[in-house]
């Protein structure tokens, strides 16, 4: 289907195909206050940014606090076997870490970020960029999985950076 596919219907759809394997769901803030998630559990959850100036319309989630706690419901979802993928770089992003059941993974470009170094050092695993490239970051090992400028000159956008680095971490968290 073409368009704008991030709302419950084509959510349903892609997960009743039988042919589908691995489904990768978006979920904005509006389609989320309309509609609710299209599923009940997922294996991985995540959140990329909180962006205090996408607040929805509705008349409730008018403070970036509340719209925590709406982009939150991803997370609570995750199943406790489950992973959430979470930006190091968003302090509201961050700071909801504790509040999933399972495993978190975090990411952030600059491999410098205090949460990042943070997380690793009490065991966590991570995804960053290094030279150039998108690493992998955990038990003490780091392996670079893409050349970021195989990627085009688009890529340099910090904002596609971390769309990159939360889909390899999804990728990672479910053994792709």
């Amino acid at each position: 289907a073409g368009g704008d596919c991030a709302h419950w219907g084509p959510a349903q759809r892609l997960l009743i195909n039988p042919e589908v394997e691995v489904a990768i769901i978006e979920n904005g803030p509006e389609a989320m206050l309309r509609e609710g998630l299209a599923y009940d559990r997922c294996q991985v959850g995540g959140i990329t940014n909180i962006d205090p100036t996408q607040i929805p319309s509705d008349g409730y989630v008018d403070i970036p606090e509340r719209l925590c706690l709406l982009l939150r419901t991803q997370l609570d979802v995750v199943l406790p076997t489950g992973l959430a993928v979470l930006n190091a770089a968003d302090p509201l992003v961050a700071a909801m870490a504790p509040l999933c059941d399972g495993e978190v993974i975090l990411f952030a470009a600059d491999p410098e970020q205090a949460l990042l170094a943070a997380h690793l050092g009490g065991g966590g695993r991570a995804l960053s960029v290094r030279a150039g490239q998108a690493v992998l970051l955990g038990a003490g090992a780091a392996e670079a999985v893409a050349d970021l400028a195989d990627l085009g000159s688009g890529v340099a956008d910090a904002g596609l950076v971390d769309n990159l680095l939360a889909a390899i971490a999804a990728a990672w968290a479910l053994g792709l």
